[in-house]
Order: C-alpha cells, then sequence, then structure tokens
C-alpha cells in the first residue's frame, strides 16, 4: 500500500511537470523518475481533480470569510490563473485565431477583439459556475480537460511516447475517470451528465480527425482548450 501511495505520488509530479508551466524543486522531480510510470495517465485525471478541488475549497473559505459575489471573484480567478499556468493560453489562442478568420470585415481587429472577449467570458462563465454552488465541478472540468489531452497524446502515437499507456495503466486511468464522474454527479448532476455526454461527443470527433491525418502538438492544445470551455459552459447548469 505505502508503496503505491509512493508510485500514485511519482506520477501527479510527472503529470505535472507535462501540464503544468510551473517547475517544481529538482528533488521532486528526482523522486518521479523511476516510479509512477503506470499510474501517470491516472495522474493527468488526478492532478486536475485535485487542483480543482483545492481551488473550489479557496473559493468557500473565502465566500465564508466574506461574501459569495468575493468567493466567486476568487475563485474565478485561481481558476483562471491555474487554465493559463497549464499552456500560457495557446489553446485559447488557437481557437480564437480560428474563430478570427470566420468573422466578417476589415474595420473591427477581430484578432484582437476575439481573444480579449474570450477571457472576459471565461471569467464571467467561472463567476457563474461558483454562484451557482457548482464550485466542485471545477475539479471534474480539469480533471476532464487533462484526461482529453491525455488521451490526444496517446492518439497522437509521439515517439518516443509521452505517456505510458500499457492495459495496466490504462486500467488505472479508466477507474481514475469513473471515480472523478461519480463524486462530480454526488455534487451537480445535470453538470455532470451533459458534461460526460459532451466529452463522449468531442472525443469521438477528435478521434476520427487524428484516424484522418495525425494530431500535432497544436492540434492538442485547441482540442484541450475546446472541451475545457464545454465542460465549464456545462458547470453553468445549475441542478
Amino acid at each position: 500500500m505505502y508503496e503505491q501511495l509512493l508510485n500514485i505520488a511519482a506520477a501527479l509530479i510527472r503529470a505535472w511537470q507535462k501540464l503544468i508551466k510551473i517547475r517544481l524543486p529538482q528533488k521532486w522531480r528526482s523522486f518521479a523518475v523511476h516510479r509512477g510510470k503506470y499510474w501517470e495517465a491516472a495522474g493527468f485525471v488526478l492532478t486536475g481533480w485535485l487542483c480543482g478541488l483545492l481551488i473550489a475549497l479557496a473559493g468557500g473559505v473565502i465566500q465564508m470569510l466574506f461574501n459569495r459575489m468575493t468567493g466567486a471573484f476568487v475563485f474565478a480567478l485561481f481558476a483562471w490563473l491555474f487554465m493559463l499556468f497549464h499552456d500560457h493560453g495557446r489553446g485559447d489562442g488557437l481557437i480564437a485565431a480560428h474563430l478570427s478568420k470566420l468573422l466578417p470585415g476589415e474595420i473591427i481587429p477581430f484578432n484582437i477583439v476575439v481573444p480579449v472577449f474570450m477571457m472576459i467570458l471565461k471569467f464571467a462563465v467561472l463567476m457563474t459556475i461558483f454562484y451557482n454552488g457548482n464550485a466542485l465541478f471545477f475539479a471534474l472540468a480539469a480533471a476532464g480537460t487533462f484526461a482529453f489531452e491525455a488521451l490526444l497524446i496517446v492518439g497522437a502515437d509521439f515517439s518516443p511516447p509521452v505517456i505510458d499507456f500499457s492495459e495496466r495503466a490504462r486500467k488505472r486511468f479508466l477507474l481514475t475517470v469513473i471515480l472523478v464522474i461519480l463524486l462530480s454527479f454526488w455534487q451537480a448532476k445535470l453538470a455532470t451528465v451533459f458534461g460526460v455526454l459532451a466529452f463522449a461527443v468531442f472525443w469521438k470527433f477528435a478521434n476520427e480527425r487524428s484516424l484522418e491525418r495525425g494530431l500535432t502538438a497544436d492540434d492538442i492544445r485547441c482540442s484541450g482548450a475546446a472541451i475545457s470551455w464545454i465542460l465549464l459552459l456545462s458547470g453553468m447548469l445549475a441542478i
């Protein structure tokens, strides 16, 4: 049991290094070099869920100390920063670039307006999630985003492999995903159901595209940001 806990801790460190643009101490990184390989795929899910949980709890504490609006603002700020440190805004930037090309006219600088609008909208969505009582759903949104990116990374078939997805690692990944879904369903039923269905549909689309022409790192960033938006919008459902 103790050895398994060490492997899970190492997997979380491995996942953090691939997911979050904040450097960990060398001692931690050295600890994870020879441990956690078969837990790393599950570590992607757990990293998102645990970070989302801590952010939700931080917002809850601020709400108790001050008021609901202040808690919602702090929650949204921490959640927004967390997603920013995930990819430095690369995913949203790619989505904004695609949207800007689709919008007509040259008078309005859509390449500037769209990214700013998306940033404001995301902050507003996060505040609404908290205000509707679905703060803990953010843990599922973060876990779902990282799980989706893990699947895309595996599907992209990079050489050497970015993460291990052997039979043993796959089972642990799936069990972790199911556990996170069940915990989220207990807190936000409708949002969880809608989010899981949206995840499945979007994964089918992304998988088909991967089989047709393969995936690049930018494709993974863009798709990860897209599923993040879908999950966050699901979290606005207050039932």
